[in-house]
């Protein structure tokens, strides 16, 4: 048989999956072509932690990461969106056991440029 494999790496791509009926969080390793069909090997988080979940109102998803210990490949069809994943908290001490805990931050994009404490309307070059 001849195959033909084309890898494409990527850098800290985290997405969110529909796999079955549920939704999954998942660091992107690469992309690869292989049988004519897109797929990608993905690092899957953990699910949710239900207890800070319903506790929240579903508005806190916080899930631990496993690295290479929860490979996957997956169609790339499956890939919903791009999303971040800050640590969660931010760990005290580095050495702390559960520094591999993210949350789900979906909304992330351009209205973090808001943030920027030297935005200067250009209009009338005041401060924003």
């Amino acid at each position: 048989m001849n195959y033909s494999f084309v890898a494409y790496l990527s850098t800290e791509i985290l997405t969110q999956l529909t796999i079955g009926n549920s939704v999954r969080f998942a660091e992107v390793c690469f992309y690869f072509r292989i049988h004519r069909r897109n797929v990608a090997l993905v690092s899957l988080f953990s699910m949710p932690d239900e207890h800070l979940r319903t506790s929240s109102y579903n508005t806190l998803w916080v899930c631990k990461y496993s690295g290479d210990n929860n490979l996957i490949v997956v169609d790339a069809k499956l890939i919903c969106s791009v999303i971040s994943m800050p640590p969660f908290p931010p760990p005290a001490n580095p050495d702390d056991s559960d520094s591999n805990l993210y949350f789900v931050d979906e909304d992330l994009g351009f209205d973090v440029a808001d943030l920027d404490p030297f935005n200067v309307d250009v209009a009338d070059g005041a401060d924003a």
